[in-house]
């Protein structure tokens, strides 16, 4: 149970009890009672100060009380760590640097242990890669001597290190895909025909970070999505590139419970459309809006042209096929023009001629 005492002060309490049959003489029911207060002092410092009462089941009683510091630097992307627990009579202090969860992230810790057996020292780094996590962490423990036993033991370190690399292989919608450790959910952006071999991020930031990226291995893969939680995904380029359409830059998704998810991103129009819209006497026909449509087999969506002052349009979203183009203002008649199949990603067309409707 937990309950504001103040604007910046929180109570907790906390009761466990559990029920055992009694099988011998030493072992019966046992509990824990806890109870504590949190407390921020200033912006990014709060304390945490515990209290606990337990009874094990061999009837053992302890008291013990925790305390917990955490003073943060969300700026710097940096927070500092301290507990000290009177049952074990031990402490300890981190420093944490996180300056991007996103793809590039290099994240780094720094610890100090004192414990009655000793103290240690260590250190951690993760880097967060498209594909890939990869982990390096080094522990030192020092050992005191131990006069106490028949055998004398001088004090010693201990060195431990640990590397560790996580990927995984998933599929969905009958895509295969190459991502970092899927942790609950996944949702996997399938790049269709104009965006093969483009890079394409998910989700990108103002710091340059971003969640994800389609690349030569080719799907992106958002692979931490909460279940049961909205999540939207949106899509960018990292540089502006002729003939790659991004007909719909967002997704929200609603993942149940370690689902996946395929969703194709993209269009296989990867004509760029370049062409001259004239007036019966050659004139251009400068600042007017109009809808290509699409009269070729299946429903496609319109492409929405403009012209500039020069009457030039140039448009991406097109594929081969016979197109209407439809004015918005009624001072033109509606128009006919072909792509040819085998279209270059670069097509021009000759000059239009428009008449002029009868009204």
């Amino acid at each position: 149970h937990s309950r504001a005492v103040s604007p910046s002060s929180n109570l907790n309490l906390g009761l466990g009890y559990n029920f055992a049959r009694q099988a011998t003489d030493t072992t019966g029911d046992f509990y824990s009672l806890s109870a504590g207060i949190n407390h921020r002092w200033f912006n990014g410092f709060s304390t945490n100060l515990n209290f606990r009462h337990t009874k094990s089941a061999a009837g053992k009683e302890d008291i013990s009380t925790l305390l917990f510091l955490v003073w943060s630097f969300p700026r710097e992307r940096q927070f500092v760590t301290a507990s000290t627990e009177s049952a074990t009579n031990s402490s300890r202090a981190d420093w944490t640097y996180q300056p991007s969860a996103g793809v590039g992230g290099l994240g780094s810790r720094v610890n100090l242990q004192n414990k009655p057996t000793g103290r240690g020292y260590g250190e951690s780094i993760e880097y967060t890669g498209n594909r890939v996590r990869l982990n390096q962490s080094h522990q030192v423990e020092i050992i005191k001597e131990d006069a106490s036993q028949p055998t004398y033991i001088p004090q010693r370190s201990l060195h431990t290190t640990n590397l560790q690399m996580g990927t995984a292989l998933v599929f969905a919608g009958g895509h295969f895909g190459i991502s970092r450790p899927v942790t609950d959910s996944f949702a996997m952006l399938v790049p269709l025909e104009n965006l093969d071999g483009k890079n394409i991020m998910v989700n990108p930031q103002k710091n340059g970070t971003y969640l994800a990226e389609t690349d030569w291995m080719g799907s992106a893969v958002a692979s931490e999505l909460p279940s049961y939680s909205p999540t939207t995904l949106t899509i960018g380029q990292k540089q502006t590139q002729t003939a790659v359409s991004l007909p719909r830059d967002h997704f929200t998704l609603n993942p149940t419970l370690h689902s996946g998810y395929a969703i194709p991103i993209g269009t296989d129009a990867t004509v760029y459309l370049k062409t001259k819209l004239l007036n019966e006497d050659q004139t251009p026909v400068s600042m007017i809006a109009a809808q290509a449509i699409y009269l070729g087999d299946g429903e496609k969506e319109p492409v929405t042209i403009f012209t500039n002052r020069n009457g030039l349009v140039r448009s991406e979203g097109f594929r081969p096929g016979r197109y209407r183009l439809e004015f918005s203002e009624d001072d033109y008649e509606s128009t006919e023009f072909t792509i040819p199949e085998g279209a270059a990603h670069e097509f021009e067309l000759p000059a239009l001629q428009l008449k002029a409707s009868k009204k």
